[in-house]
């Protein structure tokens, strides 16, 4: 069996079971940055022009899709 996705900070099953390839860029792009990138929330934020709020409503759509 294989090991569960880890985001950068060593937590398990923050990663969604659906492809991140059929998530809007809107979605995948911050989910990227954050869990496989390993920025934090403002950083994502600064990066992308949005509110930390954004980020953290984009990261939770994401996961719920």
């Amino acid at each position: 069996m294989s090991q569960p996705l880890a985001a950068p900070d060593g937590r398990y099953g923050c990663v969604p079971s659906r492809s991140r390839a059929d998530l809007p860029a809107k979605y995948r792009v911050p989910l990227y940055r954050y869990h496989y990138e390993g920025y934090s929330f403002a950083e994502v934020g600064e990066r992308l022009r949005l509110m930390v709020s954004t980020v953290r409503a984009k990261l939770a759509r994401a996961r719920r899709n």
